[in-house]
């Protein structure tokens, strides 16, 4: 599951696409649907998370290995 958070001034979509960019290395091409959204708290903050189904090019790989272990694509919904 991808993580980030919106920058000023940047819309939703606009996000999905620097996040999907900077941490997958793929691009982001079309918004499909909503799936969920839910929140969840840490100790120190409160959480949105946003789960969508989208189009990409591109091979996703990991750009940054030391923040995660497992890359897995789940095209099955």
């Amino acid at each position: 599951m991808l993580g980030g958070h919106l920058e000023d001034g940047e819309g939703f979509e606009d996000t999905i696409r620097r996040e999907m960019k900077e941490e997958l290395d793929v691009d982001f091409e079309e918004l499909i649907a909503f799936v969920d959204v839910f929140d969840w708290e840490s100790a120190d903050a409160t959480y949105r998370n946003f789960q969508f189904r989208g189009s990409t090019t591109g091979v996703p790989r990991l750009t940054e290995p030391e923040k995660t272990t497992e890359l897995r694509w789940d095209s099955s919904w």
